[in-house]
């Protein structure tokens, strides 16, 4: 049985690093982030690029012939790049469409897709969130990430591909 390629999106960050080094241990691995992390992962493959460059992931996806993809690559807190929202929504939007739209384009079986429970907005300790919660996203990341998530949907809907969004809440 031939190995599953996975891209790992991100995979320089905290949590895009740590899916990529377990996804090494039991399927060809593809790390992408814009630049290289400083603790390399074994002989995992890394690679350079812009989550806004579709031609770009368009050829990675093509040449690794990638089967799943990890999307882990965003703006990844509400505070970074608080002073350029249009930027957080270029790279957590139009990153997440490109993703979506190479793996369309090559065939891609199956995507994960990291959000962040921001998508809820701000609610009390007590109340208690599910996958039927309305999303009321309170902030520029926080609707980045929402509108993100519609994208995922609409792909799975519309195009077949396999997507499951995760929503953690803090890391």
């Amino acid at each position: 049985m031939t190995r599953r390629t996975v891209l790992v999106t991100g995979a320089s960050g905290l949590l895009g690093h740590a899916v990529l080094a377990q996804m090494a241990r039991t399927h060809r691995s593809i790390g992408l982030d814009m630049a290289a992390p400083s603790d390399p992962v074994g002989e995992v493959i890394m690679l350079e690029a812009d989550l806004r460059d579709l031609a770009r992931l368009g050829e990675i996806v093509r040449a690794h012939h990638v089967n799943d993809v990890v999307h882990a690559g965003a703006v990844s807190h509400p505070l970074l790049l608080a002073d350029e929202p249009a930027t957080v929504v270029t790279i957590n939007v139009q990153g997440t469409a490109n993703i979506l739209e190479a793996a369309r384009l090559r065939d891609v079986k199956r995507l994960v897709f990291v959000s962040s429970a921001a998508v809820y907005g701000a609610v009390a300790s007590d109340v208690v969130l599910d996958e039927s919660s309305p999303l009321r996203p309170d902030s520029i990341y926080s609707a980045s990430k929402a509108a993100a998530e519609v994208l995922v949907t609409g792909y799975h809907t519309s195009c077949g591909l396999e997507a499951v969004i995760l929503r953690p809440v803090s890391i």
